[in-house]
């Protein structure tokens, strides 16, 4: 079962010296955390360690966070840059497992402006790093976690190789659900609220540029500029939103003559990852 950091911490310090009998298993973040759950099931104690409310790809450990995740069986990182605290941590090489490392060739650029989450500044990679939102490449990642249970944590193979079959059933159902949304909105322009989307517009045909709004907190006027200066440049009809936006986002965005939509890429959340893809892009539809 998917596990909070803080109770993986108690088992890595009260609890040591004693054999756990489920391996422990990090994932960077929750589509990460669910496809692990849904392949090890009970054979493993899956957790993903940024609080609630914190975006795991620019989450800081504290030392003893570190320590937790040195201690797991297994680590899972997404790859493509994802997670910044990755570099400065010194992980065993035999316990991490980058589940993107085959879809290289399919990486995109990201942009490198810096901006703000909460206050605090950091700067996008050299790749956008959502890779998941291409529900091919998901799937990739999710036949690395279940060879890495076979050969590293010596699970089942045969109960694994059934999991990976029903979830990549599940992903391609999204990725024939992504095309249909793709194919709907051909022809639309998108403004995608923050630069998470790329993978998703890539793969599925969509029209879309970025901008860097937190569309939690109030729209300032330099927020309204830059939206501004794409309209003047090609008018968009459509914008996303990672979450529901504020009221003063919602209403710059009716502004600019764009209706908006949800579209959540489920970084940090318990909620169940296919359902809520499935949503998310019936929701994308006209």
């Amino acid at each position: 079962m998917i596990r909070s950091f803080a109770i993986l911490a108690l088992f890595c310090t009260t609890f040591a010296s004693q054999a756990i009998a489920a391996p422990l298993v990090v994932a960077v973040n929750s589509p990460l955390a669910y496809f692990a759950e849904r392949l090890g099931g009970d054979a493993v104690q899956v957790t993903m360690p940024a609080p609630d409310g914190e975006d795991p790809a620019f989450w800081q450990p504290s030392g003893e966070d570190i320590a937790a995740i040195q201690a797991a069986d297994l680590i899972l990182l997404n790859g493509a840059g994802y997670a910044a605290w990755v570099p400065q941590a010194s992980l065993r090489r035999s316990r991490v497992v980058d589940t993107s490392a085959k879809a290289k060739d399919r990486y995109l650029s990201g942009d490198a402006q810096v901006h703000t989450h909460g206050g605090q500044a950091h700067e996008h990679g050299v790749y956008a790093s959502n890779t998941w939102l291409d529900f091919a490449i998901a799937s990739q990642q999710a036949e690395a976690i279940a060879q890495a249970f076979k050969r590293k944590l010596k699970l089942d193979a045969a109960k694994v190789d059934r999991a990976l079959a029903d979830l990549q059933a599940d992903l391609a159902a999204l990725d024939a659900l992504a095309a249909q949304a793709g194919e709907a909105l051909k022809g639309t322009a998108i403004v995608g609220s923050h630069p998470v989307y790329h993978y998703l517009a890539a793969a599925y045909g969509l029209d879309m540029r970025f901008i860097h709004w937190e569309a939690a907190e109030t729209i300032t006027p330099e927020n309204e500029a830059a939206l501004a200066a794409l309209q003047a440049e090609r008018p968009a009809d459509l914008m996303l939103f990672e979450f529901p936006p504020s009221a003063s986002a919602e209403q710059a965005a009716k502004r600019a003559g764009l209706a908006f939509r949800v579209f959540d890429p489920m970084v940090n959340t318990q909620a169940d990852f296919v359902e809520g893809m499935r949503e998310a892009l019936e929701n994308l539809k006209p």
